[in-house]
């Protein structure tokens, strides 16, 4: 067992519910050996904990508590890879954050990957402990970023939500002492031992302190006080030895670095300390060999072996290029160059070679160097203009093309660079009529092929495929024109036309790249997932830095939610070509799936870099602010829309409806007036400044648009809709419910309008009057299931079981019907109090379709436990909790099921935990009497 490693990371509270069962099916045995596991690891007997989990999850590998368990294990025994992928697995699984991000977070600071931590967002569900665990992990993953502003907040936020707390108070001592304010780390320092006198980090802080005041003696008092008590910390043995080294006890500072190379042989910071002591006791040539040792130095070549490898470098690099071993290429052709002068066609090879690479960023430095030669030759000079237009930096291109135009005379290289320049632009139209105007009898194989890319923007894909094939007539034979074609006719979904073209390539050149990642998305879009990841295997088999193929699986992936998979891949054509958008764009996605939402904004923040003011991205930033409950950061996003869409009325009222998410009423309101008066007459303004008038208690005023609305729109449904919402607002209910009615009549099946007479009837006013109307929907629309659905849920919430039992069998024979689980879950509570047989059968089918819902886990394993199968009951119940941990009826039913077993100290600790918390809940009275009569 590595203490060492253990002694790192945060405590963690035990809890004997911390873990719970992922598979509804579990067998037997796995269930049992994961309580004796559990058992075992909260005695601290880990190697007995983790043979009992082996047994577990060698019955049932997806097993959800044993794997989070094991991870726990793997952690403290320093196998932290694996434990960090333990963590993600069932975190991906849907397991409560707040049992994961803690020990997370301490493999993270292990690694040193810090960024990680950061990345990890803080669920507003986390408990106390568990924030404050999270948030000094956080600040001390700043520090050693030496972010340490934001360290130093956070530390101080910890304050005022926990007091006191010594690890806060060292960390600002931490902090003290590295901006080098002595009083600072000293007073703060006097606090942490005032608060306890044995702490060892607060000695060895005080000991750091004196150290840097150059009070080597009392320094070295400290530290001996620190090891005293904590005798395997790394950080007090280091500065121990440093003492000992500094104070030329050479023999107990040489004790302590074998102590520290015991526990961890590749210390870096150690064999530096080594070699330090090798070199004060003479020992130079053992020293150098230590040191040569970690900076893994070379010897260098004579200066006429340079020579020689220099052209031959050149010779490599021409004959790989030639073959297209573009890996050998670019290198040799980089180091030739690197020695030698290089001409225009030299440099143009290496930079293609760079592209096929995926590696623009490197083909655009290359040419930048030497772009005094590079314009002496108009093909070389063409393709560092389309590199900068690639990478943003239009305004080079246009400073580049003003001296081409000098240089040459208008041509058609020159004029495609200029439409080129247009077309980053988005002025893909104008890039048309310019080629058009300037060439319009020319119709080169050049010209063609960006026409074609041009009208594909403009989403004129049949005028797009016209051309294209006007271009393969010039270049039959052309592969790449052919599956040009191709896409083309994939996103014209003329699926059959495009495998035609297909199918003769990849027969005959089973390894076209183009080829293959055209019939990858021709089978994404039939829906054969795995063999269209075949095509995109090969793809980057042939072609390692293929950016097309990694971002087209990572989307297949995605679609699959295999979303460990999907970044890996996207992340990879991220770092290739870090200036492209899109593969920032599905990482947006992908980390809003799995609510990592820091993610997401950095990923959004590199998008605005690199298309400054871009809407989409500044809407989406909006979006995660809202997410996070961060309005003011939310208002300032959508600020800047509002002044980029001012002119524009039909964005003004979608902006309004985000200001409104977003609690901005006074900007909501004055995106909607802008749109009124920039187009008087558009009803969906008007609509929406009623609505917002509404929401901000407004009613006067409301009143008044409401009825200029009647007069000039009247019988409308989406009028009466409001008035009912004004009415409600007035707390005229009985007006409302009218209202509700009226728009509903004027607009039968109108879905707000059914869902707000739903709403009324729940609290069971005019329930008779609402069932009726949502029996007459139904039988005027039969085949709208939502209609179906509200009445059952409405008769299930009143408790009318044998209607709610007639309409949710109904529903369940709809085949791909939505939702399905929650109406078996439903069926199975009705049927609990009269078959509990048919309660448990219902209960299966439901967990058979989403086995990851906390209350559909719940209702499973509670029927267990009132149908006397307690020890399976808990292994259900244990998985609920973990999915939903703060549900109080679910720790209810773990405690009473604890009980059945026999386990009663753990029941006493389940519910002592759970009725220490104000929050009521529906078993609190039976959770009191069960504490009592244990």
């Amino acid at each position: 067992m590595n203490i060492v490693l253990r002694k790192l990371l945060i405590k963690i509270k035990l809890l004997s519910t911390i873990l719970v069962v992922f598979s509804f099916n579990t067998l037997a045995g796995t269930a049992e050996d994961y309580e004796k596991a559990l058992t075992s690891f909260n005695k601290s007997e880990f190697k007995e904990s983790y043979i009992h989990l082996k047994n577990a999850l060698q019955e049932s590998p997806e097993h959800l508590p044993s794997k989070l368990l094991m991870a726990r294990i793997l952690l403290i025994d320093g196998y932290v890879d694996d434990a960090i992928i333990e963590l993600l697995e069932v975190l991906n699984a849907g397991v409560d954050k707040n049992l994961i991000l803690v020990p997370l977070a301490n493999a993270y600071l292990i690694k040193r990957d810090y960024q990680k931590i950061i990345d990890l967002t803080i669920p507003q569900s986390a408990n106390t402990t568990n924030r404050l665990d999270l948030l000094i992990l956080k600040a001390n993953a700043y520090t050693q970023l030496k972010n340490y502003v934001q360290a130093e907040e956070l530390y101080s936020n910890g304050l005022l939500i926990a007091g006191h707390d010594v690890r806060l108070l060292i960390g600002l001592c931490q902090l003290a002492l590295l901006n080098n304010d002595l009083n600072k780390a000293r007073e703060l320092n006097n606090q942490v031992l005032n608060l306890d006198n044995n702490n060892a980090q607060g000695l060895l802080y005080s000991g750091l302190i004196y150290q840097a005041r150059n009070n080597y003696t009392k320094a070295m008092q400290m530290f001996l006080r620190a090891y005293e008590i904590s005798d395997q910390d790394p950080l007090i043995l280091r500065a121990l030895a440093n003492a000992y080294a500094q104070a030329n006890d050479i023999v107990k500072a040489k004790s302590i670095v074998e102590k520290i190379e015991l526990a961890n042989p590749n210390d870096l910071q150690n064999k530096l300390l080594k070699a330090r002591l090798l070199a004060l006791e003479n020992k130079n040539e053992e020293a150098s060999t230590l040191l040569s040792e970690l900076a893994n130095l070379m010897s260098l070549a004579s200066d006429e072996d340079k020579e020689k490898l220099i052209w031959v470098s050149l010779i490599n690099g021409i004959t790989a290029n030639v073959v297209g071993n573009y890996d050998v290429s670019v290198r040799e052709l980089a180091k030739y160059i690197e020695n030698k002068q290089p001409n225009p066609e030299l440099l143009l090879i290496l930079a293609e070679g760079y592209i096929k690479q995926g590696n623009t960023k490197q083909a655009l430095q290359t040419l930048e160097q030497h772009q005094n030669i590079v314009l002496q030759d108009l093909p070389a000079s063409s393709l560092l203009c389309e590199l900068y237009i690639t990478a943003n930096k239009m305004f080079k291109c246009y400073a580049l093309l003003g001296e081409l135009k000098a240089k040459h005379q208008e041509n058609e290289a020159l004029l495609l660079i200029e439409a080129r320049l247009l077309a980053q632009r988005g002025q893909y139209q104008n890039a048309l009529d310019l080629l058009a105007a300037k060439l319009p009898n020319v119709n080169s194989l050049n010209i063609l092929v960006f026409k074609t890319t041009m009208f594909a923007k403009l989403q004129e894909f049949n005028q797009a495929l016209e051309v294209s094939k006007q271009a393969l007539q010039l270049a039959p034979n052309n592969i790449d024109l052919v599956n040009l074609n191709v896409d083309l006719l994939i996103r014209l979904f003329q699926f059959s036309a495009a495998e035609e073209l297909l199918l003769p390539i990849i027969t005959g050149n089973p390894d076209n790249i183009a080829a293959n990642i055209n019939m990858s998305r021709l089978l994404f879009a039939k829906g054969q997932l795995d063999e269209a990841l075949n095509h995109l295997t090969k793809v980057v088999k042939l072609e390692p830095k293929n950016t097309i193929a990694m971002l087209l699986a990572g989307q297949i992936l995605s679609k699959q939610q295999k979303y460990d998979q999907a970044i890996e891949q996207i992340i990879a054509a991220k770092t290739i070509n870090s200036s492209d958008p899109e593969p920032r764009e599905l990482l947006v996605s992908i980390y809003k799936v799995q609510g990592q939402l820091s993610k997401a904004h950095s990923e959004l923040d590199s998008l605005l870099k690199l298309k400054v003011l871009e809407p989409k991205y500044l809407l989406e930033k909006a979006k995660l602010y809202m997410q996070q409950q961060k309005f003011n950061d939310a208002v300032s996003q959508l600020n800047l829309l509002y002044s980029i869409w001012s002119r524009e009325p039909d964005r003004l009222v979608d902006l309004s409806r985000y200001q409104l998410l977003a609690k901005d009423f006074a900007g909501a309101e004055t995106s909607l007036e802008q749109a009124q008066e920039l187009a008087p007459n558009l009803l969906l303004a008007k609509l929406e400044y009623a609505t917002l008038l509404i929401r901000k208690n407004d009613l006067k005023q409301a009143r008044d648009v409401l009825n200029k609305l009647d007069k000039n729109f009247p019988q409308n449904a989406n009028i009466a809709l409001l008035w009912g919402h004004f009415y409600k607002a007035n707390e005229q209910k009985e007006l409302a419910y009218a209202a509700y009615q009226r728009a509903n009549k004027l607009s039968p099946g109108f879905d707000a309008a059914l869902i707000e007479l739903y709403q009324i009837a729940i609290s069971s006013e005019h329930l008779d009057e609402v069932t009726k109307v949502l029996q007459k929907e139904i039988k005027s629309q039969p085949d709208k299931p939502f209609l179906q659905h509200l009445l059952a849920d409405l008769m299930f919430i009143h408790k009318e079981y044998q209607q709610a039992q007639v309409l949710y069998k109904s529903l369940i024979e709809i085949k791909d019907l939505p939702n399905k689980a929650n109406i078996y879950n439903n069926l199975a509570n009705i049927y609990s109090e009269t078959d509990l047989k048919q309660a448990l059968i219902y209960a299966n089918q439901a967990l058979q379709l989403d086995n990851n819902s906390s209350s559909i886990l719940d209702t499973n394993g509670w029927l267990l436990t009132i149908n006397n199968e307690p020890q399976k009951a808990l292994d259900i119940l244990r998985q609920a909790f973990t999915l939903k941990s703060n549900d109080p009826t679910i720790r209810y039913h773990i405690a009473y099921t604890l009980n059945m077993l026999g386990r009663v100290n753990e029941a006493k600790i389940e519910l002592r935990q759970l009725l220490k918390s104000a929050v009521v809940f529906p078993e609190k009275a039976l959770a009191e009497r069960l504490l009592t009569d244990i």
